[in-house]
């Protein structure tokens, strides 16, 4: 049986916000319409954007004092959040990209599940499948892009002082 790696010292989830902003805004300015590459860049993009994800997602777990470890695994991360918090991140989601995303849906015939826990279910593992894309590119799925801006959002809701580093 693998044993998970303690951490030395008690994660600091000021410290996982930080670098969670860096991999979002990263991605953010890889994506933008000013580059012209940025239909090359698309894959490198979501792996950053799956990043922050996971990381805006462990910062919130630590915030209600929560135990992370080494998961990448962006579905079970969110279920280990409190319901409280993920009524949040689904209302949020539920205004704002879900519609984008069932608008692509009817136009492109796009056959993923655009609720929240299901679209984390089928992108859970994004970082790791699109960073091994060559593998097998039929698991290459990530359509979680609004998510990190919302997550971002919903953590200087709870934490504003925060914002000035953010």
């Amino acid at each position: 049986m693998k044993r998970k790696k303690k951490p030395s010292k008690p994660i600091d989830p000021k410290s996982v916000f930080q670098l969670a902003c860096k991999f979002a805004a990263t991605e953010q300015y890889v994506r933008s319409r000013d580059n012209p590459q940025a239909g090359f860049m698309a894959s490198p993009s979501m792996v950053l954007s799956a990043f922050a994800i996971e990381l805006f997602l462990k910062c919130l777990l630590l915030l209600e004092s929560k135990e992370i470890d080494r998961i990448h695994s962006l579905n079970v991360l969110y279920r280990r959040l409190s319901h409280k918090q993920k009524r949040r991140i689904d209302e949020v989601w539920e205004q704002e990209a879900r519609p984008k995303l069932d608008e692509l849906r009817r136009k492109f015939g796009l056959p993923h599940p655009t609720d929240l826990p299901n679209a984390l279910v089928t992108c859970a593992r994004a970082f790791e499948h699109m960073r091994y894309g060559y593998e097998d590119p039929e698991r290459q799925v990530f359509y979680l892009g609004e998510l990190p801006t919302i997550l971002w959002r919903i953590i200087l809701d709870i934490r504003p002082e925060w914002v000035k580093e953010a």
